[in-house]
């Protein structure tokens, strides 16, 4: 359990010898989603790919709150709203487009 969320990030990469070429984004939103409501493991894997994967870790947020129903952000939100604050705080990392706004401003008002 320790290493769960690098193990989990690491089925959506890929790459070599510490490096990242690529990331199937929307395929680790859509895992994340799955988990449904399980905050810390979601906050877990959201911290490692903010610490180890920043440049993916906004559009992994991004299209995760994109496929994410509103009850399921309703749910973590109760349960733990650093986890909102930190999907956020991703977004609004670097550039945030339109698109990434829209769902932070979503996201601010579940």
């Amino acid at each position: 359990m320790r290493h769960d969320a690098e193990f989990v990030v690491n089925r959506f990469r890929w790459g070599g010898f510490g490096l990242t070429v690529g990331m199937d984004e929307q395929g680790l939103a859509e895992y994340l989603v799955g988990i449904g409501n399980n905050p810390a493991r979601t906050r877990r894997i959201f911290e490692r790919l903010r610490d180890a994967h920043p440049s993916d870790s906004d559009d992994v947020a991004f299209e995760y709150v994109q496929r994410a129903p509103d009850r399921l952000l309703r749910v973590l939100k109760a349960a733990d709203p650093g986890l909102i604050e930190l999907l956020v705080d991703l977004m609004e990392s670097g550039y945030t487009s339109r698109s990434e706004r829209e769902a932070i401003e979503r996201l601010r008002s579940i």
